[in-house]
């Protein structure tokens, strides 16, 4: 009989730690009051972390590690762009140094360097390979926050919107091959073909963006046209669309949400 007590005990203790794990949105690089409207929907809607700044991010340390510490004892958060911490000549060592240390973290919050760099200087294979090897190696306990800035679109984030994600969208062998990706998904978010999403059961986090071409172009998902004037992808009402359906009964596989957008 005790037994049998002790077994519901840890049964209970176990759905309770489960239940600890938050349902994350961060909403980054926005309006401070779009932003606002952002977050009080997303609250309503039940998301446990909220997280808004537009391009001042001298407090997001302190703010994400304050939010997040009631789910987890140990947070580390890396932002800045390469440049800061360039120490090495070797773009591929200096991906080492800036992931070092990370495996003892219950969760990382990530912001990755922007690389202002042109793509064509590296192998965009090689550095897949080091970027899997060394980032993606914590990718079961990693949420991926990104915030891109507008004025880099040519960056190796960019490329891996454009050259990896087609492959990958489209080749569940290549899914298999880099096993990150069935977890982190990174995905640029079309409304008219929204329903493709309950495909990604697996991802802990969808990442909504836009994506660069090679001539620093801004490409819009949505109309499929290029526009260097025109900055803002989603409207307000596109975001309350989203989160709508994320929130949605065909949305609840999704464990963690993040919206980027520039305005």
């Amino acid at each position: 009989m005790i037994f049998f007590i002790l077994l519901l005990l840890l049964s209970t203790n176990v759905s309770a730690n489960i239940c600890l794990i938050p349902k994350v949105a961060i909403v980054t690089n926005v309006d401070n009051n779009i932003g606002s409207l952002i977050s009080t929907s997303l609250s309503k809607k039940g998301y446990d972390l909220i997280l808004t700044h537009n391009n001042n991010s001298n407090n997001i340390d302190k703010l994400t590690k304050n939010l997040v510490s009631k789910y987890y004892n140990n947070i580390k958060i890396i932002k800045g762009n390469l440049e800061d911490c360039l120490v090495v000549d070797n773009i591929f060592e200096t991906y080492e140094l800036y992931f070092a240390n990370t495996h003892d973290l219950d969760i990382l919050i990530l912001n990755p360097p922007i690389m202002q760099y042109n793509i064509d200087l590296y192998n965009i294979n090689d550095f897949l390979n080091v970027f899997s090897d060394i980032y993606f190696k914590i990718y079961d306990k990693t949420i991926l926050y990104m915030n891109k800035n507008s004025a880099n679109c040519g960056t190796i984030v960019s490329v891996l919107y454009k050259n990896l994600f087609n492959d990958i969208y489209f080749d569940n062998n290549y899914i298999n091959k880099i096993k990150p990706f069935k977890y982190i998904l990174e995905y640029v978010i079309k409304l008219n073909n929204f329903r493709c999403l309950k495909n990604y059961i697996n991802s802990n986090i969808i990442i909504c963006n836009y994506i660069c071409d090679s001539n620093y172009k801004r490409f819009n998902e949505f109309t499929g046209s290029y526009n260097d004037n025109k900055y803002n992808i989603f409207t307000y009402n596109d975001l309350l669309s989203i989160i709508d359906f994320l929130c949605s009964e065909s949305g609840r596989f999704i464990n963690g949400l993040t919206i980027d957008i520039n305005n």
